[in-house]
Parts: structure tokens; sequence; C-alpha cells
């Protein structure tokens, strides 16, 4: 962590007491578990104060173990910094290490995460943890402390968390306890990455795990402290000094201070734009922290990015939405926070914005050491951390009485043929095969299918799917924002019909560029009406041609009768398409661009499948008051209804009982 150096003086040295600093002077006799490679996919950086050879003292604090200088002499800098040179004081690096970016204004970055995309799955937290770390014995952590190389390493915890988001809506602040996040496994974690790949060194040198590095094992200039890392390959891949992915960090106390901000407030970097550029995001009380005394020292950032993006800024992130937008963060040895509360510096902390924090993941739950309480150290620390998915992406499933809707393939299927595999099932019967949504944008040479999901929830009988798109082939990337909100009704069924199944999604499509952006959006349908493919048949309706009647007689003519509505939003439709499966699918995801064929009705009886096409020109962000607006509100609706003729009471069956009720009012009659 990067000592106040272009800023002039500010020392807290007055305020220092020596303090006993734990260290690894025993070694313990531990197998480590396998390292798993995950290196070749992360952005790291390293820990600098005082950055020794590089810059030299005063300023204040002592590296990520003490950066308020509450102890006495300071610990190591990370020596590789001094090979690197001055410019990778604060910046994100790559294994070697190289610099990929530099920090913003040379300043030092003391925690980065780039956007995470929150599908609803349980999650495994990967950390990193400082000099002075020791974690439990048995632990990977606790083997390459004994061994004096813990710091420069990426380790795993081996107990999984139940969904971030599913936390949304903490008690009121600042600090509102303990999550009930831990969904399985046992404390504990593993090394997956060791320091030896990043090419950091020891004071041994650059050795492979489980070698002990010589005494003494912690020495000021002799170890490098990985402090802040993210499991992507890149954040500017071209090396253009602009990053490629919404990126977030926060500042060292000293530097964050000559900067009017504090150590606890996140800041913000939009794709596209240099470090230089970053804004203030979420500022230390919208997460229950004092401004002054609290430092975020790892953080894994959620944002949504739902709020329209400032005219006089296009090119930054999304204002910080709570309940929307969350983070998970630790907190530096040190933090005022940590004291009041008597929390740990290895506790992963929850925060929706709302003004307060809560304990996600405690520190034994990582397998570090809690200690009895003291100051300014609080038991181990981690200072650097990212979470990953623990299973493939979920899908959805919303209920209202019989009627129920499944959709599955939500993430990742931008080139394939198999996004939105869907169920609808009003009873016994599954209607529906298939329905999703491709679109093409500027520069774009094909369509593509909605993929990169930001947001998913999922209670009752709503759903809503978040996506983030690139236009021009992928080369701009967030340019598009799609929102997606599902509903499904049980409608009201009245002899003959036995039930009546509404889903309705409403549909947002916003742009996030600073330039006009014409669009392709179509929305894709294959019905298997009462679970059989080949017998049904559609016409189009409507004087926008935006409906589409199917229906099928029911297999081999026993079944009820199934009809089904496809119906979407008229403004800015186009074209319409119904053929025989997979005709109109071919041509979405083909390496061409396509629009519907204004074709073929009346078809059947066959393997439905249809489509509708939109026409759609959105204004630059933030063009709110006149069109063409940055947003578009559209809809589709699909009702499936399932009828007996002659089912009198409404049994679905035609049996004695109807012909008994039948009979019984037989030659009667009513005035309307």
């Amino acid at each position: 962590m990067l000592c106040l150096r272009r800023h002039g003086t500010l020392n807290l040295a007055a305020h220092a007491r020596v303090v006993p600093v734990r260290c690894s002077a025993v070694l313990v006799a531990v197998f480590l578990a396998a390292v798993v490679d995950r290196a070749a996919g992360q952005t790291f950086g390293l820990d600098d104060c005082p950055a020794a050879p590089i810059v030299g003292w005063p300023g204040f604090g002592f590296g990520a173990e003490d950066p308020y200088a509450w102890v006495g002499p300071p610990l190591a800098p990370s020596p590789s910094l001094g090979f690197i040179g001055a410019a990778g004081d604060g910046a994100w690096l790559s294994p070697g290490p190289v610099i990929q970016h530099p920090g913003p204004n040379g300043m030092y970055v003391d925690s980065f995460s780039s956007h995470h995309v929150d599908n609803g799955l349980d999650i495994t937290l990967d950390f990193s943890v400082d000099r002075v770390t020791m974690g439990i014995a048995g632990s990977a952590v606790g083997a390459e402390a004994a061994n004096g190389q813990a710091h420069g390493d990426i380790y795993s915890g081996t107990q999984t968390y139940f969904s971030p988001g599913m936390f949304i809506g903490l008690p009121p602040g600042p600090f509102a306890g303990w999550l009930p996040s831990i969904s399985g496994g046992a404390p504990g974690n593993v090394l997956t990455t060791d320091e030896s790949f990043f090419g950091l060194t020891t004071s041994g040198g650059i050795v492979p795990p489980g070698v002990p590095v010589p005494p003494p094992i912690i020495t000021p200039g002799m170890h490098d402290n990985l402090e802040s890392f993210d499991n992507i390959v890149t954040f500017d891949a071209n090396g253009d000094m602009l990053f490629d992915v919404d990126s977030y960090f926060t500042l060292y106390p000293d530097e964050a201070f000559a900067a009017g901000l504090s150590p606890a407030d996140i800041l913000a970097v939009a794709a596209g734009d240099p470090a230089a550029l970053a804004v203030a995001y979420a500022p230390a009380f919208s997460m229950g922290l004092d401004f002054y005394e609290d430092s975020i020292d790892a953080l894994v950032m959620y944002d949504n990015n739902l709020k329209p993006i400032p005219v006089a800024n296009p090119g930054a992130p999304g204002a910080i939405e709570p309940i929307i937008d969350y983070a998970l963060f630790s907190l530096a040895p040190g933090s005022i926070s940590l004291q009041i509360y008597g929390l740990d510096a290895a506790d992963i902390f929850f925060t929706d914005f709302t003004g307060a924090f809560a304990v996600y993941a405690p520190s034994g739950s990582l397998g570090l050491l809690t200690l009895p309480p003291g100051f300014p150290f609080q038991g181990d620390s981690v200072d650097a951390l990212d979470a990953l998915a623990a299973g493939p992406p979920p899908g959805i499933t919303i209920q209202d009485g019989t009627c129920v809707y499944n959709l599955q393939n939500l993430v990742g299927e931008r080139l394939t043929s198999n996004g939105g595999i869907a169920d609808l099932f009003t009873g016994v019967n599954d209607h529906i095969f298939q329905n999703w949504f491709w679109y093409r944008g500027p520069g774009d040479t094909r369509e593509y299918a909605l993929s990169a999901q930001i947001y998913l929830s999922n209670t009752g009988n709503r759903a809503r799917l978040i996506y983030k798109e690139p236009i021009a082939d992928g080369a701009i990337p967030d340019a598009l924002l799609f929102d997606l909100e599902y509903t499904i009704s049980c409608l009201s069924a009245v002899p003959p019909v036995c039930a009546r199944c509404e889903i309705v999604i409403a549909i947002k499509i916003r742009n996030l560029t600073s330039d006009d952006v014409n669009l392709a959006f179509f929305s894709y349908n294959d019905m298997d009406l009462n679970g059989t493919a080949g017998s049904d048949s559609a016409v189009i309706a409507g004087v926008d041609n935006h409906i589409q009647l199917v229906t099928d007689p029911g297999p081999g003519g026993t079944n009820c009768i199934a009809s089904a509505v496809y119906k979407v939003s008229s403004t800015d439709h186009v074209a319409w398409e119904i053929d025989t499966y997979a005709i109109i699918l071919n041509k979405l995801t083909d390496a061409v661009a396509d629009t519907l064929a204004n074709a073929v009705s009346p078809f059947g009886p066959g393997d439905y499948t249809g489509a509708q096409e939109w026409e759609i020109t959105l204004g630059p962000a933030g063009s709110v008051d006149q069109p063409p607006f940055d947003e578009w509100v559209g809809s589709v609706v699909k009702e499936v209804i399932v009828y007996q003729p002659g089912d009198v009471d409404g049994d679905c069956d035609v049996d004695l009982s109807d012909l008994a009720a039948l009979l019984s009012r037989y030659g009667t009659a009513c005035n309307p």
C-alpha cells in the first residue's frame, strides 16, 4: 500500500503505538492441497508502502498490515516493484510481474474489482492474505505461513456461500449483524495459485509452494505481498491505457485523504476510459463505514448499472443504486468498525449500500485465525478477494396456481441456438419448447442472442433478467442494457376451459453509449402445444401483424384442445415470420444479418415456430427530454388456453355428469 508521496506530508506517527507483530516463527508440519492454477486468468496488484526502493519516507502507514501506522517500524514493501520501476506504483499487474494498467494519476490502488455477475448461484471465495496472517492449523494458508511465503499466494475457501443477492434489504445499520450465508462445505482453504507463477519473490527468491524460505521470515524489502486481484485475464487487453470493463477500486488512506476522499469510498472507471477519469461511486457512509478510520482492503463489486448515465459524462458507470447494487469487502487492520463491533480483518462483509454492512463470510469459514479482540490487529487479514460461481448458471421458475413456467440456458449462449429453452405447464402437458431474444446493433454483422447476464431475481410468479450486451461484433462493450421482467398468471377458467395461463414479458432496452443506436430486436417462439410437435396450426393476426394464433387438436384427438396467443407490442414492429422448426432459428443463429420474411400464414399443421421483429432507434445515453429517447419499452404476451368441448361441469372430462347437467336444464330458458 502506497505512502503519501506526491501531496505533501500527512503523518499520524504521533499516534503510533508499538505492539508486538505476529509472525510465523514455527514451521508447521502439514500437507498443502494440490495447487489449482488459475493464474492465467488473474490480474493483481502489489503492496508498496513504504515503497523502498522506489519511494522514500515520510508518509503514514506501514503497508497492508498497518495502513494507519498504529504499530512501529514498517513491514516489508514488495521488492518486485523496484524492478518494475516507479510506473508500477499502484498499477494493475500481470504475471511476470509486468504492468498491465497504471494506477489513477499515479495514486496507489488498495483494492480493485471488475463488475461481477450474480446469477443466483452459490459462490466460493478466492483470497490473499497479508504478511502476518497465520491461518488455522492444517490449512494451506497455515502451511505456507509456516514456510514464510503465504502472502503472495491466492487461496480458495472450501465452504460455499449463498448468492450475495439473496441478502439485499439489510436491517438498519451501521452494523447489521451476521448473515446466514454458508450453504455447504467445511471451513478451510486450499492453495489455488502460488506466488511463483506470478514471478513474485520471497526472502529466498522465487520458490515453489511448501519450501521454507531463509529466516528471518518477515524482513523489510524481502517479500512481495499480493494485495489485490481479480479472476479476469486483463483489464486492458490491447494496452491502449483504456479499461475494457467497468472497474472499481479504493485508495490507500493517506492518498485518499490527500484527494479529499475516504479510504472506504469506492471509485469507478467506465469501460473505455483511463484510470485518470475515475469518478466517485459509493461513499463510505452508504456502507455504514467511518470516513476517516475505516479502510476497505479487498473488494468484489456487483454494479447492476440501471440508472441513466449522466449526459455530462456518458462514459461513466451508473450512479450507486441501493438495494440493486451490492458488494463484498474486507476492512484493513486498524479500521475503527472492526474495533467497535469486535470483528476481524479476515471477515468478509456484505453491503447493499443502504448505510449498513453485515458479516457475510466469517474469518473462520475461510480457514483463517480468529484471535481475541485486540488493537489494532483482529486475527488474520484478507487483503485481496474475488468471488466465483460454484456451479452452472441457474434458470428461472415462476408459478401461479397450476401454471408453471421454466426458462433455462440464460447465460453464455451468444452464438448458439440453445438460449431460452422453456416449459409452460398448464397441468400435465408442456406447451412451450423455446422462447428467447436476439438483437443486431450498429456494426454487428449478424444477430446475437442475449447472453451477458448481470442480474437475476426469481420469486413467486415473477422473475427479472438483465443483460448488458456489446455492439460492433463485440468491439464496443456494455453498449445496450436489456431488462426483461416475467410475470405468470393463472387466469379464470370457465367451462369448457380447463386451464388458462398467461406470461407477460415487460421489456426495456436502454442505450448506454454516447451515440444514436439503430437496433433490430427479435422475439423467437417455439410452441409444442399439448406437449407434441408436428400438429400445430397458426395464422397471423392484428392490424400490425403483431399477433400469432396457434392451435393444436390434442394428440390423437383424445386430449383437450389447446390454443395460444403470441402477441407483441406494435410500436416499432416491422416484420414477422411463421415456419417449420428450425428455419427461423437457423436465420437468427447463422453468421449473416437477416430479417424476417413476413410469411407463412396460414401455417400447418406442422412443427410451428414463430418470430417477431422490431426496428428501434435509441438516442444517446441520457436522452430523456425529446425523441429519440435512450430507452425503448415493449412487451411480449403468451397465453395458452386448454379446453374440452362438451365439458359442462368444468372437470376436463366429458362424461355422464356432463350429460346429467345438460338434461337437468334441458328446455329451460333465461333472459340475458
